[in-house]
């Protein structure tokens, strides 16, 4: 079946949301969320768009922009070819990183605006990594709080459109119940019986020599007999997934110890 055409927005203006390939983790750790804001920072003046906001989860990433000469899709090949290169450099890993087509979602008010840039500040929260707006490092929420972060964000169109900083801060702080375009997740980050964080402490604690990707090139039986003792640890068939790289019908077929 041939793909259904992007739906285009006259505003220019899209939530774009972006995952790991069989949701795996594309961010292992700081340096690479920090790599990923610097690639967002370079083709933004190459591309010439506009980033109202963003936020870096552990498999996915949120986006809201304003196209300006590049269209989404040649602005997506730039940002994620140079990330995967720079992740499977770093990781020993070769192959496709990201899911083979972002998803955006046309932006047609201002107040569309302005609940899809507060929804994608509160990701964090609604997902059980932090317990405030500022406390997460790696949203633009921090950013037009006025904290000392990487100032990559146009930032005055949406405060204008809010009528002041002030009243955009009180917006945002201001709990809701607006659905945007999201992911099919595990329900919520929270419902997990591990967190992916305390998921790969484990991973390194029964293979010491683990790095992203290294299930894809490892002996079979070896792979197998690793993945059936994460099972037996509490891992989930979707988070093995999202740290190694590996298919569902693979890691579904295999049984726990």
């Amino acid at each position: 079946m041939p793909r259904q055409a992007r739906i285009r927005a006259e505003s220019k203006t899209y939530h774009i949301i972006m995952r790991g390939i069989n949701k795996q983790i594309i961010f292992e750790d700081d340096f690479d969320k920090n790599q990923y804001i610097e690639y967002l920072r370079k083709y933004k003046d190459e591309c010439g768009f506009k980033l109202y906001a963003y936020c870096l989860m552990n498999n996915h990433i949120h986006l809201v922009i304003r196209e300006g000469d590049a269209e989404l899709s040649s602005i997506f090949k730039k940002i994620n070819t140079s990330y995967a290169m720079h992740y499977n450099y770093r990781y020993m890993r070769c192959g496709q990183l990201f899911q083979d087509r972002f998803r955006s979602e046309p932006i047609i008010s201002e107040a569309q605006l302005l609940n899809t840039v507060r929804y994608v500040h509160w990701n964090p929260i609604k997902a059980g990594l932090c317990e405030s707006l500022e406390g997460y490092r790696y949203s633009s929420c921090p950013e037009y709080l006025g904290m000392p972060v990487p100032q990559i964000c146009d930032k005055d169109f949406v405060v204008k459109v809010c009528g002041g900083i002030k009243s955009f801060i009180e917006f945002t702080e201001t709990d809701f119940d607006y659905k945007c375009m999201d992911l099919e997740t595990d329900k919520n980050m929270r419902s997990l019986l591990i967190s992916d964080e305390d998921a790969i402490n484990l991973v390194l604690k029964i293979i010491p020599f683990y790095t992203p990707g290294i299930f894809l090139c490892m002996d079979k039986r070896e792979r197998n007999d690793y993945i059936s003792e994460l099972k037996e640890k509490g891992l989930t068939n979707k988070q093995i997934c999202r740290i190694t790289g590996l298919g569902r019908g693979i890691v579904e077929k295999i049984r726990s110890i």
